[in-house]
């Protein structure tokens, strides 16, 4: 079973994605992005549930309302390693890439959120490697189904000792 993620963003955040954003749905199986893809919109959740999978199609992840989905290569422009898919109807918030960049440096709290959790979920990944040294997305792009569920394993530790933020 993949940890469930959820609870990283609070009302006020999701309000002010909404006005950059745009509002959207999606049914079970839609596929919200995939391994390859050049861009994709920062997503975050307002009902249901998103799984992230790895390059071989095994779950890592799922995240749920108040949660994400967006890597570290929303801001560096790489190609996407996983892929998300809706495991339930959801409704979401999408924000392009471009604007979701600007609001993360016009609104202090958060892009503390976004980028500790990125940060996190990658720190996570590292954990598992042989080659902490070495930077781990060739590694998640062949699907290294292991690395990401300890990954994800890290994100959840951390997301249960932070305290709780006011909405």
């Amino acid at each position: 079973m993949a940890v469930n993620v959820t609870g990283w963003l609070t009302d006020r955040q999701l309000e002010l994605l909404r006005v950059h954003g745009a509002e959207r749905t999606a049914d079970v199986g839609d596929v919200l992005y995939r391994v390859g893809d050049r861009t994709y919109p920062f997503i975050a959740t307002l009902e249901g549930e998103a799984a992230i999978l790895d390059g071989r199609g095994e779950e890592i992840v799922r995240h749920g309302p108040h949660g994400f989905l967006g890597e570290l290569n929303l801001f560096s422009g790489q190609t996407v390693y996983v892929t998300a898919v809706a495991t339930e109807r959801m409704r979401y918030i999408a924000v392009d890439r471009e604007a979701f960049r600007r609001l993360l440096f016009d609104d202090e709290a958060l892009g503390d959120v976004v980028t500790s959790v990125t940060q996190a979920r990658k720190f996570g990944a590292r954990l598992a490697s042989p080659y902490r040294a070495v930077s781990l997305e060739p590694d998640l792009r062949n699907g290294d189904r292991h690395v990401m569920r300890l990954g994800a394993m890290v994100v959840r530790f951390v997301h249960e000792r932070m305290p709780a933020v006011p909405a």
